[in-house]
């Protein structure tokens, strides 16, 4: 006795598929991003994204049972904590050159160079 078409969906398995698609460069590349993203996490100690969009296609009909063959296009896109890193100051110069030193402000130390 044939197996019903909700049975037959039940038993596709995910991850065999994965590791069928292109001779199972699509569970590596996956396994890529997601060492990829993790580490990234666990860097800056923020919250990431993972994301694994298949893209299913019927490409032929088959009379007897429906959809006889599909196409499975894939994406796989992380999102990675930003790092947080502040502006750096400088001032502007009469010149216009930056300098990390206001020029309005006296120094506190005499520079070595400008005592000889």
């Amino acid at each position: 006795m044939r197996a019903s078409v909700a049975d037959e969906v039940q038993n596709v398995d995910l991850i065999s598929t994965l590791m069928e698609m292109r001779n199972g460069q699509v569970a590596i590349d996956s396994s890529r991003k997601w060492n990829e993203l993790m580490a990234a996490v666990i860097e800056h100690g923020k919250k990431g994204k993972f994301s694994l969009v298949l893209e299913v296609t019927p490409t032929v009909n088959n009379l007897k049972r429906g959809v006889g063959q599909v196409s499975i296009a894939y994406q796989i896109t992380i999102n990675k904590p930003d790092i947080n890193v502040g502006p750096s100051m400088f001032f502007v110069g009469p010149d216009g050159k930056l300098s990390r030193n206001d020029p309005d402000q006296m120094e506190f130390f005499e520079n070595k160079e400008s005592s000889k």
